[in-house]
């Protein structure tokens, strides 16, 4: 069994249809008898979008506001896809913020894609499913 980390990007997942295309694809992988994480972006031309409403408030905006609202477009891409994942019948382990582990759990919690945003870290050593502190595959 190997460790499949999946990443769809803002086209992959702007709309119902390219959702759900990435549920029977990450669905499929699991089939196979993979442990699978799915890393999604933000939707389409979300971030673009999120950047331009922040550069006409303030052209130099802070680092951690900036980070929040763009990572928000992450959440929704987040959010739908468990959701279009759960339509399938894909168990989901609970807690991922940006990524998914299609269980059983195996080692990644905590997972956040995207240049400039927190990096996710494996659990800790008293965490279900623990492994180590490494970096999280999905912030590869």
């Amino acid at each position: 069994m190997s460790l499949i980390v999946q990443k769809f990007g803002g086209s992959s997942v702007r709309d119902t249809e390219r959702l759900l295309r990435m549920a029977h694809i990450a669905r499929e992988r699991r089939a196979e008898g993979n442990d699978v994480v799915v890393v999604l972006s933000a939707q389409g031309d979300t971030t673009d979008t999120l950047l331009k409403k922040a550069l006409e408030l303030t052209p130099s905006p802070d680092g951690r506001e900036l980070d929040a609202l763009l990572a928000s477009g992450e959440q929704v891409s987040a959010a739908l896809g468990a959701l279009a994942l759960q339509t399938l019948g894909v168990a989901l382990d609970p807690g991922l913020a940006g990524a998914f582990l299609l269980r059983p759990l195996r080692c990644l919690k905590g997972a956040w894609s995207g240049e400039g945003h927190r990096q996710g870290t494996f659990p800790g050593k008293d965490a279900p499913g623990a492994r180590s502190k490494k970096r999280c595959p999905a912030d590869v």
